[in-house]
């Protein structure tokens, strides 16, 4: 039984956020949380660029493009995992990710952060027409979901003060 009731206070907590957060992001797109921003690698580049990228600044998340065309995504378990297994020298296009998550500019915010949840990743790509724009990152979500929920919370207490 106490097995059962924790279950369902963790799903009635986990609902209660995620109304939580629809609520606050409201119509936010990805537009307003994109980060154009976005290491990108040719698939003929090696795993080392991405190793040299990483002590450098932007590591992984990468995102693998043939001019401004998205046509893949490596993360930073699939670099370090085929970096033990292949060595620097391995491909980028040969690792790469072809089946990825991906949102476009239009997308609510909450969707993107459901996508995220769902994929375990904290940094997705955006896209257009194939055409990559950037990153959204959980980060960036959940920043500006604070932002939001803060100025909610404001907006309500100067409302009863009036009322009062």
């Amino acid at each position: 039984m106490a097995l059962i009731a924790l279950i369902v206070f963790v799903g009635a907590h986990e609902e209660a956020r995620f109304t939580e957060l629809r609520s606050a992001l409201g119509d936010m797109r990805v537009a307003q949380a994109l980060i154009a921003s976005c290491p990108s690698l040719s698939p003929d580049d090696t795993l080392e660029s991405v190793v040299a990228r990483t002590v450098s600044g932007p590591g992984t998340p990468c995102a693998i493009t043939e001019g401004e065309h998205l046509i893949g995504w490596l993360g930073e378990v699939d670099a370090l995992s085929a970096l033990a297994t292949y060595g620097p020298g391995v491909r980028v296009g040969d690792i790469m990710q072809q089946e990825y998550v991906s949102v476009s500019r239009a997308d609510q915010g909450v969707r993107a952060r459901q996508l995220m949840a769902a994929s375990g990743q904290r940094v997705i790509p955006a896209a257009d027409g194939g055409r990559l724009l950037g990153t959204v990152s959980l980060r960036q979500i959940e920043q500006i979901y604070r932002l939001l929920a803060a100025e909610q919370q404001r907006n309500r207490s100067q409302s009863v003060r009036r009322t009062t």
